[in-house]
């Protein structure tokens, strides 16, 4: 659809395959990505949220222990994501210079960047859902205590 002009524009993480093909109409808004979105954390403070899990309400009011738990768990995952990422002498990955991105990343947004939670991300969610409204994606600017179940705001880290 972009490459056929029916699309704008598509945001995304991940490369399209219109990139791979290289389509002559299509290209990237910022070539230069990464310093963009540096600038953009260091003028900031935000990186945008990656991924919500979301439940149910009707299994979060049945369960109303499961969004903690279920936070809890991702939290640990991710401390054993981070510090596998750390080691070094058996890299995750095959790239060249894997310490240097992961200390480039620390030195800029700190040890957790990653964040996870509500009050570690309040400034972006705010600034999401104030966004959705202006750009009439919602009808009304929402807060967090409407998006996310109570429990979740009684959280301690993992």
């Amino acid at each position: 659809m972009l490459v056929d002009g029916e699309l704008d524009a598509v945001f995304s993480a991940r490369e399209l395959s219109c990139f791979v093909n290289r389509a002559p109409n299509v290209g990237l808004m910022f070539p230069n990505y990464r310093e963009v979105e540096k600038e953009y954390y260091k003028r900031s403070g935000m990186f945008p949220i990656m991924h919500l899990i979301g439940i149910r309400r009707a299994l979060a009011e049945q369960y109303p222990w499961l969004p903690a738990t279920i936070y809890k768990a991702f939290c640990q995952a991710k401390k054993i994501a981070i510090n596998e990422m750390k080691e070094m002498a058996a890299t995750k990955v095959t790239l060249p210079w894997p310490e240097a991105s992961v200390q480039d990343a620390i030195q800029l947004m700190g040890e957790d960047f990653w964040r996870y939670g509500v009050a570690e991300n309040a400034r972006d969610i705010e600034t999401l859902a104030r966004y959705s409204f202006e750009q009439g994606l919602a009808t009304r600017q929402l807060s967090a205590g409407e998006i996310f179940h109570p429990s979740v705001f009684e959280i301690s880290k993992v």
